[in-house]
Order: structure tokens, then sequence, then C-alpha cells
């Protein structure tokens, strides 16, 4: 199987930390591929040697430089699929009418689709009768996929995320909370920090780090704006765009989401992988990728987060206890080991060699 990763960037973001995870861990066994078709970014960094990467610097919704571009990228590397993830679907489906016999498979990330109707997706609809299958990220979405696209073949497959053979060197991890997620609305920061700001008195050796893009648009401002309404302006650290996530989860106690909308967040298997103690909002599907093993709370409940968090806080024995027990249940449930089989049978279906 000869299959390319397409995906719009290479930002921070949760989409594209999925393709260059599936295009690390096919690398082991078969060619993988990976393409940007707008811009690169800070996972760069994260793509493994044996993926054949590039960049198409498109710069307009149809850009031909760059679709002839892929084109012959495809021809060149003998490519048979192109898994398009969340946006790249619409440039996938452009490259097929070039090339009828390349198969497409769309992986749709967005949990907050579920809440769209028809007439809201409209190119996606059309699109999509040119897809081999769909691969959702929870259960929810697959439901609406089948009820709303015109695709047969449709999979719920959760994330993943690649335990490392050698163990990272255990660091000294702090008093803090860590966040993953770019400053985006749906990420809902300001409820965590009103419930950060519910506690912040009663443990003062403990800060919240926030690890994610800013845009220094009204979203940001408003967030800042709190945080010095609340007065823990010295307690609240904006970190910005990270290469050294892995670093910053092994530093601290504590990771949480407290999303509006999620489909299966990457954060949480990051968290999980770090042996975090994590808390999170009821969405997508973080209530059942937590399980028993963390701490869900209620989507804009403020008492509610600053509760849980305080739980993790003011106790070390139940917060190493349920990290401990989370990071086991990632490794079981959400490794490569567990999904790399599922998404190579979807591969082998689109090709019909069964």
């Amino acid at each position: 199987m000869r299959v390319v990763q397409l995906i719009d960037s290479l930002a921070a973001g949760g989409a594209e930390r999925m393709a260059v995870t599936l295009a690390n861990s096919l690398s082991k066994n078969h060619p993988s591929f990976l393409v940007a078709t707008r811009s690169e970014g800070p996972l760069v960094n994260a793509i493994n040697t044996k993926v054949n990467h590039t960049c198409l610097h498109r710069k307009k919704r149809i850009d031909l430089k760059a679709l002839l571009a892929f084109k012959n990228y495809l021809k060149n590397h003998k490519i048979q699929i192109i898994h398009a993830h969340s946006t790249s679907f619409f440039f996938a489906i452009l490259t097929k009418f070039l090339i009828p016999s390349i198969k497409i498979v769309y992986h749709e990330h967005n949990g907050a689709k579920v809440h769209q109707g028809k007439n809201e997706v409209k190119i996606l609809r059309y699109c999509s009768r040119y897809f081999s299958s769909v691969i959702t990220v929870n259960a929810a979405l697959e439901a609406w996929v089948t009820k709303t696209l015109h695709v047969e073949n449709v999979v719920y497959i959760p994330n993943f995320i690649t335990f490392s053979m050698i163990a990272p060197k255990q660091k000294e991890r702090k008093d803090e909370i860590i966040h993953l997620a770019n400053l985006r609305s749906p990420k809902n920061h300001t409820l965590l920090i009103k419930a950060f700001a519910k506690v912040a008195a009663d443990f003062p050796s403990w800060q919240l780090r926030l690890v994610g893009a800013g845009y220094n648009d009204a979203y940001e401002r408003s967030l800042r704006l709190e945080i010095s309404k609340e007065n823990i302006k010295d307690r609240v650290l904006f970190h910005g765009i990270s290469n050294c996530v892995d670093e910053l989860l092994a530093e601290s106690k504590i990771g949480v989401l407290s999303s509006t909308s999620e489909g299966l967040p990457m954060a949480l298997l990051e968290y999980g992988k770090a042996r975090l103690a994590v808390v999170s909002t009821n969405v997508g599907y973080c209530g059942e990728v937590i399980s028993t093993f963390g701490q869900v709370v209620g989507v804009d409940d403020v008492s509610k987060l600053s509760e849980a968090l305080r739980v993790y806080m003011d106790n070390n024995i139940r917060r190493e206890f349920d990290a401990i027990a989370f990071q086991n249940h990632i490794y079981s449930c959400y490794s490569e080991n567990t999904v790399i089989p599922l998404i190579e049978k979807i591969y082998k279906n689109a090709l019909r060699i069964l």
C-alpha cells in the first residue's frame, strides 16, 4: 500500500498531529508519505525521517500550480490512496478529477460537525460521492456522516498515540496544570481561568500553563482581561506554540480540557502518555476516553471544574493513582498497536485487497 496523508498545514492542531502520527506509524511497515497543501509549521519537526514529505504552498482554494505539483508527486511515488484529513478533502477531490484511479479516504476530526445540517456542508456532501470510505473519531460523528454524506463505508476509529520503547527520563514534576489547545473559542479557556481562580488562593504554589497558538484577537484579549480581573496574572503562563510539548507535559501534574466541543482530542492521549491526572468537560468522546480513570465535568460548569481540579491539587495519592491508571488505559486502547491494523484494513478495502 502506498498512502499519502494530506493535511492543509502542519500547525500544532489535533488533526495535524494525527496526520503526522499516522504517517510515522505507517512508515514502520510501508512506504509512507505526507503532504501539506498550504504551509508547514512546528509539527514538521515531528515527522519521522522515513516519511517522504513535502509542502505545496497552495495560495488559494483552487491553485492549479499546487494541484499539478501534487498530481506529479502522486504519479512519481505511485501513490494509491489519499488519506485526506479535515478540510484537505476538497483539494483531494480536485486531484481525483485529474487521476480518476486514485482512492480517497476522508478523516473527519471535527466533533462540532454533529451540530451542522445538510445545507451547512453542501460542498462536503457533494465531494463525499467520491470517497471510498470515511473515518470518524467518535461514534456520534460516525452517525452524522452516515446520515448526512453520500458514502457507504463509514467507520469510527479512535485517534491513537505512539508509545516509545525507550522510557523518557523522569523529571521532577511541578505544581502545574497544563492545557494543550490553541487559543480558539471552542476550547473555552475562559471557563478554565475562572475555575482555576476559584482554587488558586488555597494552593499558592500551583500554576496554570496554557500551551497553544495565540492569535492576538478578541478572544485572546478577553482571556488576558479575565486573568487580570481574577488577579491571577502571575499564576497563568501563556506558552504559545511549543516544540517541546513532551517536556512540558513531563513537568506537569494535571492535564485539563475545558472545551465546548471536541471530537476525540489528541491532547487527552498526550496527557495519558505523559502520565498526568486528567480533568475534562464532557464533550465529544472525552468521557469515553477518560472512562473511570479521571474526572469528567459538565460543559461550562465553573464550580464542578474547580472542584475537580481541587481534588487532584489536594490529594497526591489520588492524583498519582489515577494518572497511572489512565496511562495504562491509553496504552491498551489508544496506542498504534491497537489502531494501525484497523487503518490498514480500511486501506485494503479501498483497494479491494482483502
